[in-house]
């Protein structure tokens, strides 16, 4: 206020000229709402971070379980046979020859032994 009343002598006004001053009160109000507001969105961007973390772990939990089931099930007895894969068609003689060589414990493999024998 005194420094209105200074700037009012100072441009020469007198008695009963008229003299609009602003007064302008404290930011406290206006800050108490900008924090708020800058609360409630981070608290919106955790939210969201929350939410899409947990749909990713239930994504990979989904695959994790699917891969697990498809697995167990291509590698079953029942699948080999039911698709064909159960064959004591193939005798990879050259091979065993080979591995014979390399390891003791598979000195008695024969072409004799299937699939079903080794698991």
């Amino acid at each position: 206020m005194v420094g209105a009343i200074q700037a009012a002598k100072d441009q020469g006004m007198k008695k009963g000229d008229r003299v609009i001053v602003l007064l302008a009160d404290s930011t406290r109000n206006y800050m108490t709402k900008v924090t708020t507001m800058l609360v409630l969105v981070l608290l919106l961007v955790l939210l969201l971070l929350v939410v899409v973390t947990v749909l990713v772990l239930l994504l990979v939990l989904t695959l994790v379980l699917t891969l697990s089931f498809s697995l167990s099930q291509f590698l079953s007895d029942a699948w080999m046979e039911s698709n064909g894969h159960a064959s004591d068609v193939y005798k990879p003689v050259a091979e065993i020859a080979e591995l014979k060589t390399r390891s003791k414990d598979l000195s008695k493999l024969t072409c004799d032994d299937s699939w079903r024998t080794m698991v």
